[in-house]
């Protein structure tokens, strides 16, 4: 996902390759154009051996100010945590960023200038899932029923149908 937006470096070993800040930063970036204060706030590589890892963490601090700001959860999260490489923490921040990418690509698309909430996409999801002939409904998107995967493969078949082969499917 990342590197499908451009960012540079690319992204090879997701925890390590984002310790410096500079991923997350330009994903801010991507979520909401001109968060990012590139000119004041950013420390930009290379990083010099003699104070280069406090130069980084500072980026991932302001990376999770941007995440507060941004109204991300991001309690007991520091940047020490990304800059460390803690999968859970570090993961929390980049599921979020995705999730904020993909309801502003929604948004966009929606043409509505208000942000498209999770009601309106498990209506939209339910009323494709209608209009394809589909029994399966969500209730949000903590309903256990997604687990199954069942509700994802029925949407798919409801928007191309013929495009999920039933067979292979297991109850």
């Amino acid at each position: 996902w990342m590197n499908s937006l451009g960012v540079k470096p690319f992204v090879n070993q997701l925890y390590n390759d984002l310790t410096d800040g500079m991923v997350l930063l330009q994903l801010f970036d991507k979520v909401q154009p001109g968060i990012v204060d590139w000119e004041k706030k950013v420390n930009n590589p290379p990083f010099k051996k003699l104070g280069g890892n406090m130069k980084k963490i500072e980026n991932l601090n302001y990376a999770v100010q941007l995440a507060q700001q941004l109204k991300f959860s991001v309690v007991g999260i520091e940047g020490k945590d990304i800059f460390d490489g803690i999968k859970t923490l570090t993961l929390a921040v980049v599921w979020q960023l995705m999730r904020a990418y993909t309801l502003t690509i929604l948004q966009k698309l929606s043409g509505s200038s208000k942000r498209i909430t999770d009601a309106q996409i498990i209506s939209w999801a339910n009323d494709k899932l209608s209009d394809g002939g589909k029994d399966t409904r969500i209730k949000g998107f903590k309903d256990p029923e997604i687990s199954s995967g069942k509700p994802i493969l029925d949407l798919l078949d409801a928007i191309k149908p013929g495009s999920i082969d039933y067979t292979f499917i297991s109850e």
